[in-house]
C-alpha cells in the first residue's frame, strides 16, 4: 500500500480496475510494459536501491517472468545454479539439511526478497546450499547468471550490498544447528497460509477458558452473526489458529469481485464494503474458508443470542445474501471485539513473525 500524491499540475486518465486488468491479460504488450514498471520500481526500491536506474533500465529488458504453484520446487540444495529470483508476489520457504540428513525448514521469504544469488555470487561450482518451495502460489522475476553477473560488475554499489547478505547468510549457514522444532514451527505457520497473512488471530489454550466471549463479541457488534469460528482451524504448542481473517498480504478473495466491493485499507485491513452483491466469488476463492455470505434479515432487529446460538453464521436468515468476514472491527476505536471481550488475554491478533516468538516460547522444556 502506498500514498501517492500529484508534485505538480498533471492530468491524469483514470482507468477502471476491471477494464485494465482486462488489458492486460488479453495484450502481450500491455502486459509487457507493466510488468517491466513494476519490475524496474521493485529492483529501485526493495532490491538493488543503490544501482544506477540506467543499468536497472537495461536489466529489466532482459528479466523474465515465471510462476510457481504452491508446493513447487524452484530449486533443490546441490542443485547447479544458472538464475536468481526476486519474488514479486507469494512466498517460499526455504531449509537445509541437518547433520541428521533430514530436512529443516530454516526460514521464509516473503514478496520483494531476492533468492538463489549466493551460488551465483560465489562463483564456481556453483551449486545450491539450500533447498526453496513455493509456500503460496508465487510470481518471481528470474535474472539469469550472466546478467546477474554483469549487474555486479556494472555496479560496485549493488556488488557491496549483495556480498553483505551473501556473508551474513553464510555465516548463518555454518552456525546455524537447524533445530528440527524450529523448523516444525515454520512448516505449521507456513501450512496454514499464515506467512501470506498481515494480521492473524490466534488463541492461547493454556490460557481459553471456553467462555466463547471472543464469538459472543464479534455476533454482538456484526448484526448478530460471528465473522469467527473458535473452535476451527489448526493447533501447534497449545497456539489455535481459528478460523478467522488473516488479511493476506496477496489476498485471493479481491480477484474477482465484480463491483470491487472488497478492499484494503492503508493499515492492510481487508473489509467488504456494503456495495457487496453476494456473487459468492469471495468465498470460492478464499483458500482459509474465512468467508461465508450472509443472508441478512430485516425484520431480525438487534442481536440476539438464542438466535446467535442455533442460527450462527446466518446462512438461514431473510433478505439477500451479502458476504460477511473479519474486519478487525475499524470501526471501533478499541479495536477488535474479540480481544477485548476475552477475559484471560487468550486471544490476540498478531503479525506473522509475533506468531512465530510466540509458538517458539511454548517449546517443551522452555
Amino acid at each position: 500500500m502506498a500514498t501517492v500524491k500529484v508534485a505538480k499540475d498533471a492530468v491524469l486518465v483514470e482507468t477502471p480496475r476491471k477494464q485494465m486488468l482486462k488489458v492486460n491479460n488479453s495484450v502481450e504488450s500491455v502486459k509487457r510494459a507493466l510488468d517491466q514498471v513494476f519490475m524496474l520500481r521493485v529492483f529501485n526500491t526493495a532490491v538493488f536501491p543503490d544501482a544506477d536506474p540506467v543499468i536497472l533500465k537495461e536489466l529489466v529488458t532482459k528479466v523474465g517472468m515465471k510462476n510457481f504453484k504452491k508446493g513447487d520446487v524452484l530449486f533443490k540444495e546441490g542443485d547447479e545454479a544458472d538464475v536468481a529470483y526476486v519474488i514479486r508476489k507469494g512466498s517460499v520457504k526455504v531449509s537445509r539439511r541437518n547433520r541428521k540428513g533430514a530436512d529443516v525448514t530454516q526460514t521464509y521469504l516473503p514478496a520483494g526478497h531476492l533468492v538463489g544469488e549466493m551460488a551465483l555470487f560465489i562463483g564456481e561450482p556453483a551449486t545450491r546450499s539450500a533447498t526453496v518451495v513455493a509456500n503460496v502460489p508465487c510470481e518471481t522475476i528470474v535474472i539469469n547468471k550472466a546478467d546477474f553477473l554483469d549487474l555486479m560488475a556494472k555496479s560496485p554499489e549493488v556488488k557491496s550490498r549483495v556480498e553483505k547478505l551473501v556473508r551474513s547468510r553464510q555465516v548463518e549457514n555454518i552456525t546455524s544447528d537447524y533445530d528440527e522444532y524450529a523448523g516444525s514451527i515454520l512448516d505449521f505457520v507456513m501450512k496454514e497460509g499464515i506467512t501470506d497473512a498481515e494480521n492473524v488471530l490466534l488463541i492461547d489454550s493454556d490460557l481459553c477458558i471456553a467462555c466463547d466471549n471472543c464469538e459472543r463479541a464479534c455476533a454482538a457488534t456484526h448484526g448478530g452473526y460471528s465473522r469467527l469460528d473458535r473452535k476451527g482451524g489448526k493447533s501447534f504448542a497449545a497456539i489455535q489458529i481459528p478460523i478467522s481473517c488473516r488479511h493476506c498480504e496477496n489476498p485471493l478473495c479481491m480477484l474477482d469481485c465484480p463491483p470491487d466491493a472488497l478492499t484494503r485499507l492503508a493499515d492492510g485491513e481487508v473489509i467488504i464494503r456494503d456495495s457487496c452483491i453476494g456473487c459468492g466469488n469471495c468465498v470460492r476463492n478464499c483458500p482459509y474458508g474465512v468467508i461465508q455470505l450472509i443472508h441478512e434479515n430485516p425484520h431480525a432487529g438487534g442481536f440476539s443470542l438464542f438466535s446467535w446460538l442455533f442460527s450462527k453464521s446466518g446462512q438461514h436468515g431473510e433478505g439477500p445474501a451479502k458476504a460477511g468476514k473479519c474486519d478487525q472491527c475499524t470501526d471501533l476505536a478499541g479495536g477488535p471485539a474479540c480481544v477485548r471481550s476475552c477475559p484471560t488475554g487468550a486471544a490476540m491478533r498478531v503479525n506473522p513473525r509475533s506468531l512465530l516468538k510466540i509458538i517458539s516460547e511454548k517449546q517443551p522444556g522452555v
